[in-house]
């Protein structure tokens, strides 16, 4: 089983867009060990979120 989780932010008065995507397989033991419990999935999330705000704000003030 595959899991994908998307965040996008639209940057205000633009057309740009930021984009972060997690693909997550669950059958691949690897990446179920970094992401096969709900505290850090969440954290994944958070840090994605995170990143997204961050390019938003860079893409705002340029």
């Amino acid at each position: 089983m595959k899991i994908t989780i998307r965040i996008e932010a639209k940057v205000p008065y633009t057309k740009a867009l930021c984009v972060e995507e997690l693909q997550i397989d669950l059958q691949d033991q690897e990446e179920k060990a970094l992401y096969g419990s709900e505290t850090d999935l969440a954290k994944a999330i958070a840090e994605m979120q995170a990143r997204v705000n961050k390019a938003v704000a860079a893409w705002s003030q340029a």
